[in-house]
């Protein structure tokens, strides 16, 4: 009697420590969580095809995407002689006896200098004066003329050493021009024989107030012509003209004060070497400043003068289209390594499975009581969570590389959003593949590739039918477009 009742105590224990229901579909679902960590843990070649492997393709694609400019319309640029460094100056005052000439000079060597750099705020971009980096006056020692003729018997100039002469006066200006004074010196000897020697570093000079030779011929012709039609008798000439078309002497002669006012009896000349490409409006803009300022007070200068901008025109619709299809080609790249790079993580994931399957550990886990439906939730929950750490690191990798197009306000959420649920999306599609192949690594490499040539021809095939205006095929792009998971990543893109 003693006996049987302790067997029956033995029973409702037994009874009462058994595992049932929610418990026991909790203590499954964490064992196989458990063993899915420590089979992670210790391998490392899954860690480098689930990790190291996406990110480095994405990186490698943002690096594509970083070098190619934004299109954007051409900006406004600066004409100012400092687009070219570094920058050699000349000028030559060729009336010294002038007053205004001494003014032009004195605006030229003294601040604020050439242009509009050292100007009051500094108005030019990205281009601060440097008053501190100006130096005196450097001349040479050589007070006789040295020049030696060039000869060109070798079909090219040669010059021997020093053929230009003594060195002019030179100094470092507050722009950070060297500026040279070639006064009373031949400008266009000096230039030929130093063309060498300043190539590429001198782009334009001036030359101001010689007498222009052409205004006495001028005043001349016109008191020849006066002369001329003063003793010309219209009315005989032209009789059946009317009277109110032919012009007085009186009238012509007033037209010529009118002009002779007009003329300007000495020039201010603007050199400038053509391998600059905008050598010529810069420095006439320079000769504009020094004939402005001239005429100012010394204390008004540096808050007085012009700023020249070339506003160039905007592309026209062809030239977009080729920029368009060359970003879109780029675009087409980023989006064939975001392929390689997720294609390596869902197919990853059935090597655990297969693994168990071929060894069968899986076959002893149900007979000992593990529920089927358990097991492949319990796998997909962790393939989830595993798929979402590489996620994470690829939007970090868009978020350090701040790419407008993948992390701006309105596509970024688009894009975390687009990765996760791709996640979600291809991992159940790998499972199938477990009862279909026995060897881990064949399974991985086959649906790694179909992976990507899944994603490499959707995306291609949309992107072909981008360039096809048919109404039909357009439907049909706008259907594919939907559902192609690499396409809408560079369709975020624009």
């Amino acid at each position: 009697m003693s006996v049987s009742t302790q067997d029956n105590r033995s029973e409702v224990s037994g009874e009462e420590r058994r595992v049932k229901g929610l418990n026991l579909v909790r203590r499954q679902f964490w064992a196989l969580f458990i063993k899915r960590f420590h089979n992670a843990r210790r391998s490392k070649k899954g860690v480098c095809a689930q990790v190291v492997l996406p990110v480095a393709f994405v990186c490698i694609s943002m690096l594509f995407a970083f070098i190619v400019p934004p299109l954007t319309q051409p900006q406004p640029l600066a004409l100012v002689p400092w687009n070219y460094e570094p920058n050699n100056v000349f000028y030559s005052n060729d009336a010294p006896a002038n007053s205004f000439s001494v003014e032009m000079e004195d605006n030229l060597i003294n601040y604020p200098g050439i242009g509009s750099r050292c100007m009051d705020g500094d108005p030019v971009p990205d281009k601060p004066c440097h008053r501190e980096t100006s130096s005196m006056w450097k001349k040479s020692n050589q007070s006789k003329d040295t020049s030696q003729e060039c000869n060109c018997e070798s079909g090219y100039q040669m010059c021997p050493s020093g053929a230009e002469g003594p060195e002019p006066p030179h100094r470092v200006t507050e722009t950070t021009d060297t500026l040279y004074n070639l006064t009373s010196r031949n400008i266009s000897d000096y230039l030929v024989k130093t063309m060498e020697e300043f190539i590429l570093k001198r782009f334009g000079g001036f030359s101001f107030l010689e007498i222009a030779d052409f205004s006495n011929l001028t005043r001349n012709v016109s008191n020849e012509i006066i002369a001329n039609i003063s003793e010309t008798d219209f009315k005989t000439l032209f009789p059946e003209a009317d009277p109110d078309l032919i012009p007085s002497v009186d009238t012509v002669k007033e037209i010529y004060d009118v002009l002779e006012e007009l003329t300007e009896r000495y020039n201010a000349k603007v050199w400038w070497n053509n391998n600059g490409w905008h050598a010529l409006p810069t420095y006439i803009n320079v000769m504009s400043n020094m004939l402005y300022r001239a005429k100012l007070n010394t204390s008004q200068r540096s808050s007085h003068g012009i700023t020249v901008y070339n506003h160039p025109l905007n592309y026209t619709q062809l030239q977009l289209n080729e920029k368009a299809l060359l970003r879109s080609s780029i675009e087409v790249l980023v989006a064939t390594f975001v392929v390689f790079a997720m294609a390596f993580i869902p197919s990853s994931f059935i090597v655990f499975l297969i693994g168990e399957r071929t060894s069968k550990a899986k076959h002893l886990q149900l007979v000992s009581g593990i529920n089927p439906t358990i097991y492949w939730v319990a796998n997909f929950c962790w393939d989830l969570i595993n798929y979402a750490v590489p996620a994470c690191l690829v939007i970090c990798v868009f978020l350090i590389f701040q790419q407008d197009s993948y992390v701006g306000p309105k596509n970024f959420p688009c894009l975390v959003l687009l990765l996760m649920l791709y996640g979600w999306a291809i991992t159940p599609l790998m499972y199938p593949a477990t009862f279909v192949f026995s060897v881990p690594s064949t399974a991985y490499v086959a649906l790694a590739c179909t992976n990507v040539v899944i994603g490499i021809v959707t995306m291609s095939a949309t992107f072909i039918l981008e360039f096809l205006s048919d109404d039909e095929v357009s439907s049909i792009r706008k259907y594919c477009t939907k559902f192609t998971h690499t396409r809408t990543i560079t369709i975020n893109n624009k």
